[in-house]
């Protein structure tokens, strides 16, 4: 039997939050959530996880300064950005090439999908 991948799910919006840790635990994943950037660095730094999901605009620290600070400390940590905004990504000093991002809306299927593809280490299209 092998361990459920561990994601960390860094999202400041209650219910968007609690949605995407049901459709990540319901697909067979093992899940933590924090509500802002600086909790998602802290929890990032302290326990290994396989992948963290993230979004932009957060309190206290916001999803691309999270995402630069974890990249600094663990340069191959699995990221997977989410977005209502088709612009965001494309702006200079934001994610790194390498995160990609996943546009809302989107279903459940989608989600799930975007993470086995991550974790199985094949491109997002």
């Amino acid at each position: 039997m092998t361990t459920p991948s561990t994601i960390l799910v860094v999202e400041d919006e209650p219910a968007i939050r609690t949605l995407y840790v049901r459709m990540l635990t319901e697909a067979g994943f093992q899940v933590q959530a924090v509500a802002n950037g600086l909790e998602g660095l802290q929890e990032a730094l302290a326990v290994p996880f396989d992948l963290i999901l993230t979004n932009s605009r957060m309190p206290l620290l916001n999803g691309n300064e999270m995402v630069a600070a974890i990249r600094r400390q663990q340069p191959a940590q699995k990221i997977l950005h989410v977005s209502g905004s088709h612009g965001m990504t494309s702006q200079p000093g934001h994610l790194p090439a390498d995160v990609p991002t996943l546009f809302k809306p989107f279903g459940p299927d989608e989600l799930v999908d975007a993470v086995h593809r991550l974790l199985g280490g094949q491109p997002l299209p």
